[in-house]
């Protein structure tokens, strides 16, 4: 989620923004970028104080008569109950409603505990203009910072070219033709060279995408430490600096 996104939920955690916008901004996504929402309300949730009576009353508003309705199960940390978020189709606005309302409850309770000494800017008071430009201003800060030092350029080297590497592959494996159906009279017997040549491309992909999420893991626990940040806020400020080295290297946008 990006940092403007955030802002826009926090926001309406702390009653400046109103739910019916964020209702009607999700009814005009499509299916695939509504369950992307859902899952990174969810992340937000991971920095709340949820109890297990906050998650039980939500499971039971996302009941469904449909027995066959696929679910999401997240277990937010220091709880035993396993938060339901129901993912049909027909179902997606009603869970974002529900997330809405759950992240507005946990918001408030956590908001009166942390307001005088937590650091984290979502507990700042968001309707002052000054307070919300300081906080894309000082997102500006760590990302131009991030990226000039040099204890982590090699890193984010590194991570740009594997995750450029790991595009072009994927793009060479979709533009390969499908092979035409032909009826055989014979068994055509794949020969050493053949399954060599073939299986490389895949297991080529399966390395790339092991080396980025060790890499990207390594990244955002060592930013979580050097600016004191959340992990989905260290994640997110990875992700820019990335950005910026894939654009700036390979002219890539990223694709997240």
């Amino acid at each position: 989620m990006s940092l403007e996104d955030e802002l826009v939920i926090i926001q309406f955690a702390q009653g400046i923004y109103p739910k019916a916008d964020l209702l009607d901004s999700f009814r005009q996504l499509d299916e695939a970028k509504k369950c992307k929402q859902l899952f990174e309300v969810t992340a937000l949730l991971r920095q709340l104080k949820l109890t297990d009576a906050d998650i039980e009353q939500v499971n039971a508003r996302s009941s469904s008569e449909t027995a066959s309705s696929p679910f999401l199960i997240q277990r937010p940390k220091l709880s035993k109950v396993g938060l339901r978020i129901n993912m049909a189709l027909v179902e997606l606005n009603s869970s974002y409603s529900i997330l809405l309302d759950l992240f507005k409850d946990a918001y408030q309770c956590s908001f009166e505990q942390e307001k005088n000494s937590s650091e984290n800017w979502i507990y700042q008071d968001l309707s002052n203009d000054e307070i919300v430009q300081g906080i894309f201003t000082q997102r500006d800060i760590m990302i131009e910072d991030l990226y000039s030092s040099t204890s982590f350029r090699s890193e984010f080297i590194s991570l740009a070219k594997l995750w450029h590497k790991d595009r072009i592959l994927k793009e060479e494996l979709h533009r390969k033709p499908e092979p035409a159906d032909e009826p055989q009279s014979y068994v055509n017997f794949v020969s050493y060279d053949e399954v060599m040549t073939t299986s490389i491309p895949v297991t080529a992909i399966s390395k790339e995408l092991r080396a980025i999420d060790i890499l990207l893991h390594s990244l955002q626990k060592a930013t979580s430490i050097r600016y004191k940040l959340e992990p989905d806020q260290a994640s997110r400020l990875v992700l820019n600096v990335l950005r910026r080295h894939l654009w700036e290297t390979y002219n890539m946008q990223l694709d997240q």
